[in-house]
């Protein structure tokens, strides 16, 4: 096992209601945003823990009562409130071994008092977790939804692993997304924008080179 502290797994944990097609979404997300670090035996090192389909880790099996904790906390009718959520799970991820990064996939719609729009496909706290909602995606046909949900837990490890990386790489330290159109580490103001960047992913959609050798940075700092 490698000494470098920022290698450990991935722990996936779908929410109630979250099928395994989109489960299946969010580990082929992962895979492929870990395959940009070049890491050897990136399996053995930076295994995916699927906790829809085994108990490995005692921990995270009230993830159903900790949505309906974020869901009671909230300030608006029918929406969770993303940090109450993030909170309980940072509470909780104190008490599991090994140390690990969390991709967490709810069904619920959420918000975010850091965002002052009506809602947020995702949140992150860097080094820890991601929450990913497919509530707003539910319109759409499975295929799509894939995709959409795929690209938002790319776009999401990335912040995870320290992207956009402030200190170098010709990043100014103002910037939260990438300025490069066809990377995964743009930003997307709407869900329009969402989906478009989901489709320009099945086309071309990538890590810039800036961004691709931060990434490579981090496994290795």
């Amino acid at each position: 096992m490698s000494t470098n502290t920022n290698i450990k797994p991935v722990v996936l944990l779908p929410g109630p209601g979250v099928t395994r097609y989109h489960a299946q979404a969010a580990i082929s997300g992962i895979q492929e945003m870990l395959s940009f670090a070049e890491i050897d035996n990136i399996d053995d090192v930076m295994p995916i823990i699927d906790l829809g389909e085994r108990e490995d880790i005692a921990a995270y099996r009230s993830i159903g009562d900790h949505i309906d904790h974020a869901l009671v906390f909230s300030q608006r009718p029918k929406q969770l409130a993303a940090e109450a959520l993030m909170a309980k799970l940072f509470e909780e991820s104190l008490r599991v071994s090994p140390s690990h990064y969390l991709v967490v996939i709810i069904s619920e719609d959420m918000y975010s008092n850091e965002n002052a729009g009506q809602f947020v496909v995702a949140v992150n706290k860097p080094h820890f977790a991601i929450i990913v909602s497919r509530y707003r995606f539910a319109e759409l046909n499975e295929v799509i939804m894939f995709e959409m949900l795929k690209y938002t837990v790319m776009h999401n490890l990335g912040h995870l692993f320290g992207l956009p990386f402030k200190n170098g790489y010709g990043y100014s330290k103002s910037e939260e997304h990438c300025l490069n159109e066809w990377c995964l580490m743009r930003q997307g103001m709407n869900l329009d924008q969402w989906q478009q960047h989901a489709f320009d992913r099945m086309a071309a959609l990538t890590l810039c080179p800036q961004c691709k050798e931060a990434f490579r940075y981090f496994f290795r700092s």
